[in-house]
């Protein structure tokens, strides 16, 4: 080709980027065409191909520059296809996703041809052949033939692999699929099993492309362990893929910066208002200095008070101004971490593909409302859980061909997926048409695994059995398969939805199907949720645990079998008393209403009554600190509007111990009587959130706790009251924990009382020091866990109750 003078780069680089782009996403004329009526592609070299503009300029450009932008596209399309063959396999007359198909190879192909990857160009070139014969109506599809699309798919992901790794277009077996291809397209016989595997590919890999890969791994791939390795790598969306790829929309960045500048301006206005407040400041103590008559200073300070009002006004409504654009810069922050469901629903229709064939069943997926967005961290928390309750589907629910063939149902079964936003929740849907949950089964698994609680399992209703189905290790299966039977997988699902601050609730009929539905906060960052009162303490319930909020008669209550009740919409509702659950001490009972939350379980509504309801906020959250986070009634914290911590109660837990609650007699477990016998504890530290979380935990284990701010805060407190034990950080103002300590063991009233020192503090002088002044435990925070503490109180405490020898 004859070389064309060369041009300046200013007469070509403005229009590059956009130009390129536009290229490589739609040509498929060879290796000269035209580009937006300016540039033609003139030559490819080793590493760079040349534009030539049509007044003679040339333009290497660097390859690499785009190879990033043709792997995205390129995995994008070759999901488009796969789903597309799932789609035409079941519907056979479906010529519109035909048309789409043989589009998406086409582009494909188109830009393997322009990045010159002539063997990914051949590959997809004989799968467009492939297909246009179905088109023809020379063959149709069936699942041989889908067979060998998902694996001409993973030969055509391990070469993006490669390309990606920087070894070049490596394609394993070419030659073979492509004779393969021809047979198809003749309409001849071929054996999809003779084709080259793969090579193999490590389990590193396999983990590094997140649970889609595991899960496809576990269905006997149709083309080998490899390919299937290569598909999950290739297109499945791992956690940390999640974690660290986000789409911003520029509308939205430019929105936000917006916002900043507008907020600055307001700032510096208010910083100007401050200025003129200690203007008015000078100008008032001048005239009180100056000791001029009372009326000449009652007129300047009316005049002072004039100024301040109109200060007031203006200030109020610039501190409103503030708020309302703080919220909206907040709701833009938290848009730009959102991802669209289909993130992580879009691998699942291959998923349900392989599984079901490796199962011998017949299983179709349909995924409606996937554009819903929702936080990327829990949408990372999502994917497990979807892919449990997808393969559990198909494996216990959806039954084989003849079974449903013998029920009256059509031969293939359905597994739906239904995503809507509920407010400030997202609601998730996992639906299939099988043959429902074994209720007696799961009875007497159960009691096989707990045969001390036999007589309670054997009472239980159909509601309280399905609480055991989310243990680990619990299945009904008695023996287990790659695909089930081994115990983890609602307990997967369960863990999950909870480190995701959502609810999970199950349905079932038997011969009807099952229903599984996640209630999911859109942010991650957010929650709304209810105030209330329990004994005097105050509590945040999240809103998604909630279905209704009640004020009873006293009359409404009534009583079966010692239990209380109450009717709604014709079901008998059972009440528990929040405080009791938290082993807190339940206050006498004042006539008129009764204040109930209307909780979902799993399966189960509870009335959950508490001694008010205080309101609904929305608010940000904040979890809690790593060496708390084992305990598992608390999810986090949030700030009231007086600024104090309140706990974030996990709806989870405490219904798992209001049925633990059940089985005793509470009115005697938690009568006033026995409340004289709780252990008291005087938490003593400068933190406020230390403080109050350490509180709140030691609370819920049953002790009445108090705090106190520091060292001189805490004498005052232990003064007043008697405590049998006392927990002080050391580092405090006006007083420190030592000399707490010090003070406590020179008082012939409190030299007894057991102290245990939490501090950051890891000397060994320290250490000895506290030792010598009697301290009963030195706990590191740096080591510090829940049940550290709490044993150390469990201990310590008990040993006040030994017998002096």
């Amino acid at each position: 080709m004859t070389e064309a003078p060369t041009c300046s780069a200013s007469a070509w680089r403005p229009s590059m980027a956009a130009s390129m782009a536009a290229a490589i996403v739609s040509c498929s004329m060879g290796s000269i065409f035209h580009i937006t009526g300016t540039w033609r592609c003139a030559c490819w070299r080793s590493s760079r191909f040349d534009l030539l503009r049509k007044d003679g300029c040339i333009m290497a450009v660097s390859k690499e520059k785009f190879m990033a932008l043709f792997l995205d596209e390129f995995r994008e399309n070759l999901l488009a296809a796969e789903n597309q063959i799932i789609v035409l396999k079941n519907d056979q007359g479906n010529s519109d996703a035909l048309a789409l198909l043989l589009r998406t190879l086409h582009t494909i192909k188109g830009a393997a041809r322009l990045l010159q990857f002539g063997r990914i160009e051949r590959l997809v070139h004989g799968l467009e052949n492939v297909f246009k014969g179905v088109r023809e109506g020379r063959y149709a599809i069936d699942a041989r033939l889908a067979r060998f699309f998902f694996i001409g798919l993973d030969h055509l992901r391990f070469a993006a692999a490669a390309i990606q790794e920087g070894r070049g277009e490596e394609l394993p077996g070419l030659e073979g699929l492509l004779e393969a291809c021809e047979k198809i397209s003749a309409n001849e016989a071929f054996d999809v099993m003779a084709l080259e595997p793969l090579p193999a590919v490590t389990p590193a890999v396999v983990a590094a492309a997140g649970p889609l890969a595991a899960a496809q791994a576990a269905v006997a791939p149709l083309a080998g362990p490899a390919a299937s390795a290569v598909f999950s790598a290739g297109s499945g969306l791992s956690n940390q893929a999640i974690d660290a790829s986000i789409r911003v929309d520029a509308a939205t960045i430019d929105r936000s910066i917006s916002l900043v500048n507008t907020l600055t301006v307001r700032q510096l206005r208010l910083r100007s208002g401050v200025s003129q407040l200690e203007s008015l400041e000078r100008h008032l103590d001048e005239a009180v200095r100056q000791g001029e008559d009372l009326r000449a200073l009652r007129k300047k300070i009316s005049g002072v008070s004039r100024q301040l009002r109109q200060y007031r006004n203006l200030y109020s409504d610039q501190l409103f101004e503030i708020e309302h654009g703080t919220h909206e810069l907040r709701d833009a922050v938290i848009s730009m971490r959102m991802l669209p469901l289909s993130t992580v629903l879009e691998h699942l229709p291959r998923m349900v593909e392989e599984a079901a064939e490796a199962l011998g069943k017949d299983v179709r997926i349909a995924i409606r409302g996937d554009s819903v967005h929702l936080d990327r961290t829990v949408l990372s928390k999502l994917s497990d859980p979807l892919i449990h309750l997808v393969r559990n589907a198909i494996d216990h629910g959806i039954e084989s061909p003849e079974e449903r063939s013998r029920a009256g149902k059509p031969a293939w079964g359905l597994v739906e997926i239904d995503c809507r936003t509920e407010g400030n929740r997202i609601s998730v849907t996992i639906r299939d048409d099988g043959r429902g949950l074994d209720y007696e089964s799961i009875r007497q698994k159960a009691i096989s695994l707990w045969p001390e609680n036999a007589p309670d399992i054997k009472l239980m209703g159909n509601d309280e059995l399905v609480r055991f189905l989310f243990r680990a290790g619990f299945s009904t299966r008695s023996s287990s398969t790659t695909l089930s039977g081994r115990g983890i997988g609602l307990d997967i699902v369960k863990t999950n939805i909870e480190a995701a601050k959502g609810q999970i609730q199950l349905d079932s009929a038997a011969g009807v199907g099952c229903t599984f539905t996640l209630l999911l906060p859109v942010s991650a960052s957010t929650m709304d949720g209810m105030f209330v009162l329990a004994a005097g303490s105050k509590y945040y319930i999240p809103s998604s645990a909630i279905t209704r909020t009640l004020l009873l008669d006293s009359t409404d209550v009534f009583h079966i079998r010692q239990k209380e009740m109450f009717a709604l919409d014709g079901l008998n509702i059972a009440i528990s008393d929040l405080s009791v659950c938290l082993q807190l001490d339940r206050r006498p009972e004042k006539a008129g209403k009764v204040a109930v939350l209307l909780v979902r379980g799993a399966s189960d509504l509870v009335g959950l009554r508490v001694d008010k309801i205080l309101g609904y906020d929305s608010l940000v959250y904040q979890s809690l600190p790593a060496s708390l986070r084992r305990n598992t009634l608390i999810q986090g914290v949030v700030f009231d509007s007086a600024f104090d911590i309140i706990p974030i109660l996990n709806m989870w837990a405490v219904l798992d111990r209001l049925r633990s609650v059940r089985l005793m007699d509470t009115h005697k477990r938690f009568s006033s009587a026995s409340q004289l016998d709780r252990p008291s504890i005087l938490v003593v530290d400068d933190s406020i959130s230390t403080r109050e979380i350490e509180v709140s935990m030691l609370s819920l284990e049953g002790y009445d706790v108090i705090g106190a701010v520091d060292g001189v805060d805490a004498l005052e407190k232990i003064h007043a009251m008697r405590f049998d034990l006392i927990v002080s950080d050391l580092n405090m103002p006006r007083m420190d924990g030592m000399k707490l300590l010090e003070n406590i063991r020179n008082d012939e009233a409190t030299k007894a009382t057991p102290v245990i020192l939490v501090t950051t503090v890891d000397e060994a002088a320290t250490k000895a020091r506290a030792e010598a002044l009697g301290v009963s435990k030195y706990i590191l925070k740096s080591s510090f866990e829940q049940d550290n503490l709490i044993s150390s109180v469990r201990q310590l405490l008990a040993a006040l109750k030994e017998p002096r020898l």
